[in-house]
């Protein structure tokens, strides 16, 4: 099997998707047993598959279809009894993550920007602003606190070389740097926990 992943519920019941053979398959433990939930063939070309569950336990999946350097990034839900499309997705930027706020609304992480999702589209979201010489180049990482404050994660380039890391928080529409200065970009950063 292939294409591995795991995730915990709010019931603390795992849920996991992974390929098998020909088919992509979802099943969920109940405390003894793993359950098969879906089990389809429409995930095979993709080159990256990542399983996230909405507030609600619901399965969501995010997915990567390359074609040389061309990207396509779907999103899809599984409805109970098939998988499908939230809104219009297809981007043309590689999908990096999938998080949703405490109201439940998706948040989709691409290459170099943040989309949020509102009623049946796909928004964008306002980055934080540097001007010239400086610019965003991806390793995005998106955050919600226990009060729905988005806190994001990105790396930041001068005159296109000294990669950094820099956090930052969305308050009353207006970014706030939590950090005086930027991570080395010599690891894979997380954004996680309260502030």
């Amino acid at each position: 099997s292939s294409f591995l992943n795991i995730c915990m519920g709010n019931d603390n019941l795992p849920q996991v998707l992974y390929r098998d053979g020909a088919v992509i398959k979802l099943k969920k433990f109940d405390g003894n047993n793993w359950n098969l939930i879906s089990e389809t063939t429409e995930f095979i070309p993709y080159t990256f598959i990542s399983l996230v569950l909405d507030n609600n336990d619901i399965p969501y999946v995010l997915t990567n279809y390359q074609v040389g350097s061309t990207y396509n990034c779907f999103v899809k839900k599984f409805n109970g009894t098939a998988w499908e499309e939230v809104g219009i997705t297809g981007f043309s930027e590689p999908a990096i993550s999938l998080v949703f706020d405490t109201t439940n609304i998706p948040h989709l992480c691409l290459g170099t920007g943040v989309k949020k999702f509102e009623g049946s589209v796909w928004t964008s979201v306002a980055m934080p602003s540097y001007g010239y010489p400086y610019s965003i180049v991806g390793n995005i990482k998106l955050f919600f606190n226990n009060s729905n404050v988005m806190y994001i994660g990105h790396s930041l380039t001068y005159f296109g070389s000294s990669v950094s890391f820099y956090i930052k928080r969305l308050v009353n529409g207006e970014w706030q740097s939590i950090l005086s200065n930027g991570f080395m970009n010599d690891k894979v950063f997380t954004v996680s926990g309260d502030y």
